[in-house]
């Protein structure tokens, strides 16, 4: 190999070594080229397919906090627009569950699909509460016990303890002053 490369003429081996830089940087740029074209593919896997999922998932997330906060709020305030918001987020939390269900991400990823099949299921729990919880909300005494407790209980036994102090009261008025 030596011998070969002394025969050549400086001209030949400039071409040899021009080549030999010229097929190493077509090798470089063709797996350059075949890693970007790696990379472009997950890079629109993510984007067309991960992301919208994610998204939906965050705000499917979002409506389910949304319908507690506004339920809590109807519960203590009984107002009309609480309870809508509540009702809009329950109906909004099911469309994103849908289209979760609904997306090529459940498709393509065996593990997701038993995810929003529970997801499915809690969902159906939470939302059978509904009823239950829009009567609390008109039903003060089932919704805040301690004032039925109160009610039967205690305020029963106030009034009783406040007719007798006052008996006391005006029979003391009525006697006249002793030393005792």
């Amino acid at each position: 190999m030596v011998q070969l490369l002394n025969q050549l003429t400086i001209r030949s081996k400039l071409w040899l070594g021009f080549g030999l830089i010229l097929s190493i940087l077509v090798l470089a740029a063709l797996v350059v080229s075949f890693n970007l074209s790696r990379v472009s593919g997950t890079i629109d896997d993510v984007v067309n397919r991960t992301q919208p999922a994610v998204l939906d998932a965050q705000s499917l997330e979002t409506a389910l906090s949304k319908a507690n906060t506004s339920l809590g709020y109807y519960l203590l305030s009984k107002e009309e627009e609480h309870k809508q918001a509540y009702e809009q987020s329950l109906q909004q939390a099911e469309q994103l569950l849908q289209a979760l269900q609904a997306s090529s991400i459940s498709e393509a990823n065996e593990q997701v699909v038993p995810l929003l099949d529970s997801l499915q299921q809690r969902l159906v729990q939470f939302k059978s509460y509904r009823e239950k919880m829009l009567n609390l909300a008109q039903d003060n005494i089932a919704n805040q016990p301690a004032f039925g407790y109160a009610a039967q209980n205690i305020n029963p036994r106030g009034q009783a303890m406040l007719q007798l102090l006052t008996q006391m009261v005006l029979a003391e008025q009525d006697e006249e002053a002793s030393d005792e």
